[in-house]
């Protein structure tokens, strides 16, 4: 049926048809999500023992009577490997962070898991400052009873 000559609906004008909304997997937000997960469960658990390791070294330290020339082979290759700990959790924590963090904002701008993005950004954030808290009330409760009694 045509009026005057143009086809239904009018002057040549296709309906208007609403886009179809893209469905996203969760994958990019979950994906965060573990990863957070991982910097929030390892990150203490590494600095605890590194923690540990470094305590028997911080009463000499802070009372002034560590003498660099008592220092055994055996307590070089205990700080070395302190030292090696304390340089891989900063370095793994601050990448898996940040990762964490960029693909959180990233899952969340895309919709993509955005309620896995968004925690993951809080918990990428959050894993820091467990990590350094549990870091110093380890450090703290292995040193020796008289530590802080020392002048």
């Amino acid at each position: 049926m045509s009026y005057s000559g143009y086809a239904y609906p009018g002057y040549g004008q296709p309906m208007y048809e609403a886009p179809v909304p893209v469905v996203r997997k969760k994958t990019a937000g979950v994906i965060a999500f573990v990863v957070a997960l991982v910097v929030l469960v390892a990150g203490p658990i590494v600095s605890a023992f590194v923690a540990q390791g470094i305590a028997p070294f911080m009463v000499p330290a802070m009372d002034g009577t560590l003498d660099p020339s008592s220092i055994t082979s055996a307590d070089e290759r205990d700080l070395t490997a302190i030292n090696s700990g304390i340089s891989g959790v900063f370095i793994l924590g601050t990448l898996l962070g940040l990762w964490a963090i960029v693909q959180g904002i990233v899952a969340t701008v895309r919709k993509a898991g955005r309620a896995f993005g968004i925690a993951a950004m809080a918990i990428a954030v959050a894993a820091p400052l467990a990590c350094g808290f549990l870091f110093y009330v380890t450090l703290f409760a292995a040193l020796p009873p008289d530590a802080y009694l020392r002048p």
